[in-house]
């Protein structure tokens, strides 16, 4: 996660306020890192910009919302520079997550962790964990391959206590 939040750090800038962080791996049942999507208000409107790892790092250019009016803005307001948002909580709360998911499931990857910032600066997070059950393996479909695997959704509080998401 070190390595991660560096790259993110350089590429979006230290001092970049978001509500907003996303860290999303390149695929399902995957250790690699695919991308990270921040979203941020500048100048009252609303953006989001994402960096993608594969098949090469790319920048894309910033992305203002198709909708930009107060309504859909007034639960954006608060911000954290992306330098103060917590990175070494993403395995610490992968790792407790993973005794919540029922013995049955095994091959636990965490696809998906999202920061997001309240209206009061509290930062919460929600995130999926992706895993297969055991005894099942991959099927053959004529060229394909297919793999079931199954999603565990978890959110965490202000608090940094986490629980299965409804």
């Amino acid at each position: 996660m070190s390595k991660i939040k560096t790259k993110v750090v350089e590429t979006f800038g230290a001092d970049k306020k978001v509500y907003s962080l996303s860290i999303d791996a390149d695929d399902h049942l995957s250790l690699d890192w695919g991308s990270c999507t921040i979203d941020y208000l500048e100048s009252g409107k609303d953006f989001s910009q994402r960096f993608s790892t594969t098949p090469s790092e790319k920048l894309a250019e910033p992305k203002a919302d198709a909708i930009q009016n107060e309504l859909m803005q007034k639960n954006k307001q608060g911000s954290v520079a992306i330098k103060d948002l917590k990175f070494d909580l993403i395995n610490a709360k992968f790792n407790e997550a993973m005794k919540l998911v029922p013995a049955e499931y095994e091959s636990l990857y965490l696809h998906s962790f999202t920061f997001n910032v309240d209206n009061d600066n509290k930062v919460t997070a929600y995130f999926t964990i992706e895993g297969k059950k055991k005894g099942e393996s991959a099927e053959i479909q004529g060229k394909r391959i297919s793999i079931n695997y199954y999603e565990f959704k978890f959110k965490m509080d202000e608090n940094e206590k986490i629980s299965i998401k409804d």
